[in-house]
């Protein structure tokens, strides 16, 4: 015979990987939402060109410290083509909120607005990385 709790009892269980889910994506999108609040630097294009060269030094501290994750803002129009990669930059990585996280290259069709590229270091380290990023955007 059933115990008269048990279905209570899975239905508890079941939800547990459910809620762990949730509340690492409340997590993510919380650290980056504050990196939001802060200034990017804006990724200008030189006149007559559809391309540019972003480079810099990303901190030790990695993902550990939304203050230290380097950003970088990309306004765009409605239906481009946005190829950013990583041409450079041992265990650094690029994050752009609602286009993915944690690669070293993107190829979407853009929407009209801007867009934030957050960079960083994957693994902690103990030193600063430099970094190369080439960021296109075309017709």
């Amino acid at each position: 015979m059933r115990h008269p709790h048990s279905a209570n009892r899975l239905k508890v269980q079941s939800l547990r990987p459910a809620l762990a889910a949730a509340a690492i994506l409340f997590t993510a999108s919380w650290s980056f939402g504050a990196k939001a609040q802060q200034d990017c630097r804006p990724i200008r294009f030189p006149p007559g060109h559809s391309a540019a060269v972003v480079t810099g030094m990303a901190p030790a501290s990695g993902r550990n410290s939304a203050a230290e994750i380097l950003c970088y803002s990309l306004a765009v129009g409605d239906g481009q083509n946005a190829t950013i990669r990583l041409e450079s930059g041992h265990n650094v990585a690029i994050s752009i909120p609602d286009i993915g996280d944690a690669r070293d290259g993107f190829e979407f069709v853009t929407r009209r607005g801007t867009y934030e590229l957050h960079v960083f270091q994957l693994f902690p380290g103990g030193t600063t990385e430099p970094f190369r990023i080439s960021v296109k955007v075309a017709d």
